[in-house]
């Protein structure tokens, strides 16, 4: 598997707001919306093919980095007190695997004119696009329902040209929330009826990551969205990567165990944060909605082309008896890999305090992988290398704490 291969960054970006979308259309469509706005407003100012191609990258990460339901909620509603926290999140996060101008622009925009004025004109310019952008489906949603939405709309950032917005950017308002199509497109993609809402660049114009570098930003996400899930997928990750190397399987190999550990809990991400920090039993319903993460991962990947590390990472929850879920495959379907990620990703979980139990002790932890084991439901040889090395593995994994709250407060 190579993981080298780059990934045009604009469908990724897209396919990872619509998975996150299954819950609250309404909030975590915003992304999608943005940068729907932003391809009519780079329309109606010409803007290069550059810029209009970091711009829609832009929205469709502006925020990134509001971790949370609460926060992404309060965002949208004009309910966080401090919008630098999660702009600054953001922002870090994208420097950190080189999206330099991009960060640059996830960084401002909630900067006011006089800020935004001060910037790189190259720069300050998309800011205030960006920045327009957010502001217009914000509103949009807000007055979608009132029969005098545009006039309301306009009238708010009248009330503002010269402080947050210019004059042009009231034109640019008003040419494109006048049009019908614009509100029958909003319709539609919260209606999840289109399965882009931007055309994306062409591949060769797009920018792009490879594998390690995109699951990064997934591990980042996931680890922050709950304090629950706080250092899990790096747990998972490192603790998988061991594995194998422990197992003596080849460098290459250890490295795409690490990547698709970083990967495997993309659908927690789509799971609502009151079901992730309940305290007690989920119900069934709830216990449903919490099994649906994995089917998001394995159809995240899948559909970018990740078909291997789809298995891998979308297979963690699945057992050799053919009791897991979500395909209920059994052990003639698990390649060495996937089950490596089984035991890690339990493993994972028993040393780590979760809403409804404390972590467990080490001779509870050992009992259980041995029973799961001899229940012919993770891979015995497996768990024997990690109960040999387990005070090496389990010493690794602690190690770990801290530190992605180090990086999106750092720029490395």
């Amino acid at each position: 598997m190579n993981m080298d291969k780059q990934i045009p960054l604009t469908p990724f970006f897209i396919s990872l707001n619509e998975a996150l979308s299954m819950f609250n259309r309404e909030v975590t469509r915003h992304n999608l919306r943005v940068a729907y706005i932003v391809s009519l407003i780079s329309d109606a100012v010409e803007l290069s093919t550059e810029d209009r191609r970091d711009l829609i990258i832009t929205a469709l990460v502006h925020d990134i980095g509001a971790f949370t339901d609460e926060m992404k909620e309060n965002v949208m509603y004009d309910l966080e007190p401090n919008l630098q926290v999660h702009s600054t999140n953001g922002s870090i996060m994208l420097f950190n695997i080189g999206l330099k101008r991009i960060s640059k622009l996830v960084e401002h925009h909630h900067d006011r004119l006089k800020s935004i004025s001060g910037l790189d004109p190259s720069i300050g310019y998309l800011v205030g696009l960006l920045k327009l952008a957010d502001f217009i489906d914000r509103r949009s949603i807000l007055h979608y329902r009132t029969r005098w939405r545009v006039e309301l709309i306009l009238s708010e950032i009248d009330a503002v040209v010269g402080d947050e917005y210019t004059q042009d950017h009231y034109r640019i308002t008003k040419e494109i929330i006048s049009q019908k199509a614009y509100w029958d497109k909003v319709k539609m993609i919260n209606a999840q009826k289109l399965r882009y809402s931007v055309e994306c660049p062409d591949a060769k114009e797009d920018l792009s990551l490879n594998a390690n570098s995109l699951s990064k930003i997934i591990m980042t996400l996931v680890d922050h969205k709950s304090k629950h899930t706080y250092n899990h997928t790096m747990k998972v990750a490192k603790t998988a990567e061991i594995l194998g190397s422990v197992m003596g399987l080849p460098a290459d190999e250890c490295e795409v165990l690490r990547v698709a550990g970083q990967f495997h809990d993309i659908g927690k991400l789509a799971i609502p944060n009151s079901l992730l920090d309940k305290r007690g039993k989920l119900d069934l319903e709830q216990r449903l909605i919490m099994d649906t993460h994995v089917q998001v991962t394995f159809g995240f990947l899948h559909r970018l082309g990740f078909h291997e590390l789809a298995v891998i990472a979308g297979f963690h929850h699945e057992r050799l008896d053919g009791s897991g879920y979500h395909f209920g495959y059994d052990e003639k379907a698990l390649p060495q890999l996937a089950r490596i990620i089984a035991v890690a990703d339990v493993f994972g979980a028993v040393i780590e305090d979760r809403p409804y139990r404390a972590a467990l002790s080490d001779e509870s932890i050992k009992n259980m992988l041995i029973k799961q084991a001899d229940q012919n439901k993770l891979d015995r040889n497996i768990v024997q290398c990690l109960i040999d090395n387990y005070s090496e593995i389990k010493g690794y994994a602690l190690k770990l704490e801290g530190y992605l709250l180090e990086v999106c407060q750092v720029r490395q």
